[in-house]
């Protein structure tokens, strides 16, 4: 579809792969905002169930709907990370002043863009022109939208945290990306999203605790569904932790790798500061964490506690030591 400028100031970026599940309960959430002068941008990751025709029939339906064409991918799935920054490349294109990003299987609170509008612009009267980023609690829920936990961020056992973000945010994401609205200064310098960026919403946060601000809604502003699906889902940290869960290798395994990318993330992150934020007093700790491969196992551990480059809770502190002590395995660096 060629389409031309719109008048929406707010566009919503919503990335879809085989969600035809949930997908209509979504969009119909969306739809119903009390908040309506939006655009919503969908881009569909090559699915192969029934999403494309559930897409072309809202697309039909409401012309607030806009499905993305991108020639050019061939057979190959891009993956949530690069289809949100091609969304996020085109709202920064026709010039939307905020994007929201949405997972395809959530639900969202009816005044959920209206309470983040509020807030971001309140500080962008605050910080004028400066890189913005608002997200919110959620509510955990089941496939049929029981409640599993009133916060999400309570289950999770990680809060917003105000003070020290990039020294927390270099090794902990605690920004959820389905909460996210993003001003146009946030999304237009941060994208595209570096290959060396765990996901689109932790390099989102990054960049806002670096070249502007973080603003945060206690509330939950969506129903965040958990299924069998999930890319990422909610997991209690006593569950993670529990060496009889049946995942628990499988989640050290992972952790031990993210962590390992981080540092690469962080690489990445100073050479963005350097020209978005070459003033910012952690510039020197963002370059020192991306250079930790290259200590050895005790200077590693010394100089995170030194910088004070430290996830939250003891717990998590306890993994990122012991990760930084035995190091990497092979390929895990990368």
């Amino acid at each position: 579809m060629i389409w031309g400028r719109s008048r929406e100031e707010v566009a919503i970026l919503l990335a879809t792969c085989d969600g035809e599940r949930f997908l209509a309960g979504q969009i119909e959430s969306i739809l119903g905002q009390d908040y309506s002068d939006f655009r919503l941008l969908i881009r569909d990751d090559r699915s192969t169930d029934g999403t494309a025709d559930v897409l072309r029939r809202y697309a039909q339906w409401d012309d607030r709907i806009v499905l993305l064409r991108d020639p050019g991918c061939g057979e190959r799935r891009l993956g949530a990370k690069e289809s949100f920054s091609r969304l996020m490349m085109e709202a920064a294109r026709k010039e939307f002043a905020y994007a929201c990003l949405a997972d395809q299987d959530d639900v969202w609170m009816r005044d959920k863009i209206s309470r983040e509008l509020e807030l971001i612009e309140e500080m962008e009267r605050r910080w004028p022109g400066r890189p913005l980023l608002v997200h919110s609690d959620l509510e955990v829920v089941g496939q049929g939208l029981e409640v599993i936990a009133p916060s999400f961020m309570r289950y999770q056992s990680i809060y917003h945290q105000e003070d020290a973000l990039l020294n927390t945010l270099l090794v902990q994401n605690f920004v959820t990306g389905c909460t996210v609205l993003a001003n146009r200064s946030l999304i237009v310098k941060a994208t595209p999203v570096p290959s060396e960026a765990l996901m689109h919403d932790w390099w989102l946060a990054l960049c806002a605790a670096a070249g502007g601000h973080i603003g945060y809604l206690k509330e939950p502003t969506v129903k965040y569904r958990q299924h069998d699906g999930n890319t990422v889902g909610a997991c209690r940290l006593v569950d993670f932790a529990n060496p009889l869960s049946t995942r628990w290798v499988e989640r050290w395994r992972e952790g031990r790798r993210n962590f390992w990318k981080t540092l690469g993330q962080a690489g990445a992150l100073a050479g963005w500061m350097r020209i978005h934020a070459p003033n910012h007093p952690e510039l020197g700790v963002v370059d020192l964490y991306a250079s930790l491969k290259k200590h050895s196992s005790w200077r590693r551990l010394y100089e995170v506690w030194r910088l004070g480059v430290l996830p939250q809770n003891w717990f998590r502190r306890t993994l990122l030591f012991i990760r930084l002590v035995w190091g990497p395995r092979a390929g895990e660096e990368r």
